[in-house]
């Protein structure tokens, strides 16, 4: 959790439990986020996802949750791949926008693909990993309404 410096003493507070942050049907997959506490997000952080809708409102769609890998978006570039991604770091004109890699069940995937239907998704930082999950306030109904799914698409 902490910098270990040479000569000081390690309390157990200090130290990460290991735990394995995902399950057997979960699968990597990446997500657009626009917003990544600025700059403070790295790999291995704790953080929440959510969807911003633009008025004001937001929803957590995904709480307490694994970074896996986080890139920031480059800009146009002769390096970039299909998805218009740099896999250059010396770029920092990015429009805002980073690749957030997590790990995800299919009921988070439902949910993460429709919120980036109807709003950004961003990331919230838990500042140390003991901190409480939020409440999910995500209501995949609500979005399926919204951009007019129709029941056979709803699993």
């Amino acid at each position: 959790k902490e910098d270990l410096r040479y000569g000081e003493q390690v309390v157990k507070d200090s130290l990460s439990e290991d735990e394995k942050w995902f399950d057997e049907y979960q699968r990597l997959k990446e997500y657009s986020v626009t917003n990544v506490v600025a700059g403070e997000v790295k790999t291995g952080n704790i953080v929440d996802i959510l969807v911003n809708y633009g008025n004001g409102d937001y929803d957590v769609v995904v709480p307490k949750i694994k970074v896996q890998k986080l890139i920031e978006a480059g800009s146009k570039s002769t390096n970039t791949d299909t998805s218009g991604y740099s896999a250059s770091t010396g770029s920092r004109e990015n429009n805002g926008e980073y690749l957030l890699i997590v790990a995800v069940n299919e009921e988070q995937y439902r949910d993460l693909e429709a919120a980036s239907k109807i709003g950004k998704l961003q990331t919230r930082l838990y500042i140390d990993e003991s901190q409480p999950a939020s409440p999910k306030t995500f209501n995949y109904e609500k979005a399926a309404e919204k951009l007019k799914l129709s029941d056979i698409n709803r699993k």
